[in-house]
């Protein structure tokens, strides 16, 4: 009964993301959906509800301790559970290239929108030629959008140095 429905996680995933270029994508995603069902069908058929909140506890702990307060029958799928978060983890440390990060980061940016922004209310300067000239993304723009991306990443930065971000209070 497990193999089919691994299987059938499998082609689940192929149908979200069927592309040849997101295989990497389906594939976790079909580890996640076994652990998933592994885990609601293991609780379902023999978990009592003490055994449930351990095991929900050692999830939100996210750590191998947690393993001390599993039943045995437990401890191997929660290792397993951990390990695919650490295989997670070292596919997610994708670091881009500074040009990548240029382009990315610049085209995220809000500023090019704040320009835009500052248009309205100027009727009699900036109609429906100025706003598809900001819609061209001219240079001048894409200098903003860039400036603006690189100063706020310094100034987060800078807080972040002296842990000044809600995450370090």
């Amino acid at each position: 009964m497990q193999r089919d429905r691994l299987v059938e996680i499998y082609f689940w995933a192929c149908s979200i993301q069927f592309e040849p270029h997101l295989a990497l994508s389906r594939m976790m995603m079909a580890k996640y959906l076994k652990m998933i069902s592994l885990a609601d069908d293991t609780c379902d058929a023999y978990a009592t509800m003490k055994e449930v909140n351990a095991f929900t506890d050692a999830i939100e702990r996210c750590n191998i301790d947690a393993t001390d307060e599993l039943p045995d029958y437990m401890k191997v799928f929660y290792k397993e559970l951990l390990n695919l978060f650490e295989e997670t983890e070292n596919i997610a440390r994708y670091v881009p290239t500074f040009d990548v990060y240029l382009q990315n980061g610049s085209e995220s940016s809000s500023y090019g929108l704040v320009v835009a922004a500052g248009f309205i209310g100027m009727e009699k300067i900036a109609g429906i030629k100025e706003y598809q000239w900001l819609q061209s993304n001219p240079k001048i723009i894409k200098a903003v959008k860039l400036l603006g991306r690189l100063e706020n990443d310094i100034v987060s930065h800078q807080a972040e140095q002296r842990e000044e971000t809600p995450l370090h209070r």
